[in-house]
């Protein structure tokens, strides 16, 4: 390697340079020179190779600090080496030039008021002096004329200490009055004064702080229409002046005397409201508390196991309320209206040609609230004279009495229903029968003013456990009945017994009538809903609802003059359509009680060429 210059004079810095290094420092010391290490290289690998990667620059940003770091170092130590002597020296020579000032300052200062008293007693002396001189010679010389001269000989004499005092006292003069005008400036600002109604209610930063108030005030206001509805409309006006900060209203002050600028007189107190009604004012919240009290502990008395309440929402609400007899009452008073009825029962009587609609309408009440308010009523059959109660008589509150009672009770079995396709569809049958088990029942019953109104269940205990019935229900569209020597089968799944036969019977009007068919029904009642199937296959001719005196009814064409009816079939049954084609077994409806029927039933017709024939000669 060779470098272009590696000479070094004492307090002289060289930089050496290199093909491929950076520049280096050499400090020149009685040792010797000293040289610190090159920049390192970027791109140089441990055998002089150009070459890059991460490893190497990492290795370059340490290398990098420490070369930075010492010459940072060197170039420190140089300076103050070179420099050093005549900083040490500059410092010095200011230390002594402040301190030699610093030094006339103070014994000026501290010299100043020994000469001030010096001169008070000196001065004092010289007034005794040409007071005495000015009393003597009053008659013939005017003794101003001797002040005068006096003072002013002194104030030539004494020159040079106004002279400083007007140099020192001028200054502090200054900085006081900049000081009273900035404490001045930055204590007051401008604000807005509130006028309402001609009277000043103060000064406060913004017209928001008004409407704060305002709405506080209206919040604190109770039962005083009044007063509420003046404030409401009440219109204030602002004028903008410069005021002390301190002066400042916030909206808890402002809106206390917006409350003092009304006219009607308020006090402060507890108001009672019965759900959200005001009733009265008493003086405080015990005071309305204990005349609550007084009527739940009478209640409590007649059921001590029982829990107490009132069926309404009681709130005691502090505010300012009107100051009269009207709206501020005592805890006796408020006890004694408690007892009172808040309005009266009203009843009417029974005049010619009243009816329960005319009463009702009369009243603007339902008439199933008139029958609820008298159970008692035939409404039917009213006599002249009879009272009806309309209304009820009210209470300001009723006592609600809460209580639990525990029984024995039956617990219902549920219904399992399963689906089954060995039965036709619509059809059931119970698989087991259900039964009913017991349980130990807790329940919370609640009466208003002795008259139960809820009951609830809180707890329940199962002693036998019921027996759930299982019901399967049949899914098969086709019913594939016994058939008769006919080829029918029977109509009906379900229903097997005959309540009218074919040919003559007794008619309720007429005496006797012709039947043409026959009436199958469910033994034991309950026939409704049974499904109704196509006795033999064939197309349907007839599906119609309020077909004659049949109801709902459906024919059913078989060929070769064949055909057979069913009717009186549940409303909105049918199942089939006219023109349809349908199978032996097909569900048509269900038993029903639609058309000129006494009860629920199929009406069961065959017809050869239009003819009745009877029924049990294909179905029995």
């Amino acid at each position: 390697m060779q470098r272009r210059k590696t000479h070094a004079k004492k307090a002289d810095v060289y930089a050496v340079y290199d093909g491929r290094e950076a520049a280096r420092i050499i400090e020149p010391t009685e040792e010797g020179a000293r040289v610190l290490p090159a920049c390192p290289s970027l791109f140089e690998n441990a055998k002089g190779a150009s070459a890059f990667s991460p490893d190497r620059l990492i290795e370059y940003i340490f290398r990098f600090a420490a070369f930075l770091g010492d010459f940072t170092l060197t170039a420190v130590l140089f300076v103050f080496h070179r420099y050093g002597t005549a900083l040490l020296a500059l410092l010095r020579r200011g230390a002594a030039f402040f301190g030699q000032r610093f030094s006339v300052v103070a014994e000026t200062l501290l010299a100043f008021p020994y000469a001030v008293a010096d001169d008070a007693r000196d001065l004092r002396k010289k007034l005794s002096a040409i007071h005495l001189q000015a009393k003597n010679a009053s008659r013939t010389v005017d003794s101003r004329a001797v002040y005068l001269r006096f003072f002013a000989q002194e104030l030539k004499a004494r020159r040079g200490v106004w002279r400083v005092l007007g140099n020192t006292a001028f200054p502090l003069l200054a900085v006081v009055f900049a000081v009273v005008v900035s404490v001045n400036l930055f204590s007051s600002g401008y604000a807005l004064e509130v006028r309402l109604g001609g009277e000043s209610l103060g000064y406060i930063e913004n017209e928001q702080v008004f409407d704060e108030a305002k709405t506080h005030a209206l919040s604190l206001l109770r039962a005083s229409e009044e007063t509420e509805a003046a404030l409401q409309n009440s219109v204030p006006t602002f004028r903008l002046c410069r005021v002390k900060l301190t002066g400042l209203q916030n909206s808890a002050a402002l809106c206390e005397k917006l409350l003092q600028s009304g006219d009607i007189a308020l006090t402060h107190a507890c108001g009672v409201f019965i759900d959200g009604s005001f009733l009265c004012a008493v003086r405080n919240e015990a005071d309305a508390v204990s005349a609550f009290d007084r009527l739940l502990t009478a209640a409590q008395k007649k059921d001590a196991d029982a829990t107490v309440g009132f069926a309404e929402e009681i709130s005691y609400v502090d505010g300012l309320y009107p100051d009269n007899s009207e709206t501020l009452r005592d805890p006796l008073s408020l006890a004694q209206t408690l007892k009172e009825e808040k309005t009266a029962a009203v009843t009417h009587t029974v005049k010619s040609g009243d009816y329960i609609f005319s009463i009702a309408n009369q009243y603007g009440v339902s008439t199933a609230q008139l029958r609820a308010l008298n159970p008692g009523v035939d409404f039917s059959h009213m006599t002249v004279g009879q009272k009806i109660l309309i209304a009820q008589a009210t209470k300001y509150v009723h006592v609600k009495l809460m209580k639990t009672k525990t029984k024995t009770a039956a617990q219902p079995f549920d219904t399992i229903k399963r689906k089954s396709s060995a039965l036709p569809q619509g059809a059931t049958q119970v698989l087991q029968a259900g039964k009913n088990g017991k349980a130990k029942v807790t329940e919370l019953v609640t009466y208003v003013d002795g008259t139960q109104t809820v009951r609830s269940v809180i707890r329940s205990k199962t002693l036998v456990a019921p027996v759930n019935e299982i019901l399967l229900v049949g899914t098969n569209e086709g019913y594939g009945g016994t058939q008769f020597a006919s080829g029918f089968i029977w109509p009906t799944i379900g229903a097997y017994s005959l309540s009218s036969r074919f040919g003559y019977r007794s008619a309720r009007i007429s005496g006797w009538s012709f039947h043409g068919g026959v009436d199958i029904i469910k033994t034991g009642g309950h026939s409704t809903g049974m499904p109704v199937v196509a006795a033999a296959a064939g197309t349907v001719i007839v599906a119609q609802k309020g077909y004659r005196g049949y109801g709902h009814t459906v024919v059913v064409d078989h060929g070769n003059g064949l055909s057979t009816r069913y009717a009186h079939m549940q409303p909105g049954s049918l199942q089939v359509r006219v023109g349809q084609t349908v199978s032996q077994g097909q569900q048509l409806g269900r038993i029903g009680s639609t058309g000129n029927v006494t009860g629920p039933h199929l009406h069961f017709e065959v017809l050869k060429n239009g003819a009745k024939v009877n029924p049990l000669n294909y179905i029995g």
